[in-house]
């Protein structure tokens, strides 16, 4: 039996919504590559085997074509929280570019809206959570947010 590709790997939690040629694209952006055992994804910064990542489709915009999240990594990529996010919008050609890159374990939206995208508000360890607004060509870090009072005391 044949090995897996490695756009089956990381897409295995997505059953449908994104093209081969889209989660091929995707994959080299991101410069993941597969360990010699061919089922373990190396993490494109430290080249160490990652978890295998969280993705999913949100339409943030509400304009029918959603944006892609990828989640995932491992100490060495991403220090104690554990894993990188990549979220990916389509740019004016249609293709796939990041604008999204940071630490995090996954994001929640937020009510506020920012040229008809939410702001997120980033995943991690602590009681104090970044959030990141649109700015008409990604997401920048606007402020953080404590998850209870005190949470952000000190930062």
């Amino acid at each position: 039996m044949p090995l897996p590709t490695i756009e089956q790997i990381v897409f295995a939690g997505l059953e449908e919504g994104l093209s081969l040629s889209d989660r091929s694209e995707v994959v080299a952006l991101l410069d993941f590559e597969l360990a010699e055992d061919g089922t373990t994804i190396l993490d494109p910064v430290c080249r160490l085997p990652m978890t295998t990542p969280e993705v999913r489709l949100d339409d943030l915009n509400s304009d029918g074509d959603p944006e892609l999240m990828i989640n995932g990594g491992n100490a060495c990529s991403a220090g104690s929280t554990g894993a990188v996010l990549w979220l990916f919008g389509r740019g004016a050609d249609g293709r796939f570019r990041l604008v999204l890159t940071t630490i995090a374990l996954g994001y929640q939206l937020a009510r506020h809206r920012a040229e008809g995208y939410p702001d997120l508000v980033l995943g991690g360890p602590g009681f104090c959570h970044a959030v990141w607004r649109w700015t008409g060509t990604e997401y920048a870090f606007d402020h953080t947010e404590p998850e209870v009072a005190g949470g952000c005391d000190g930062r």
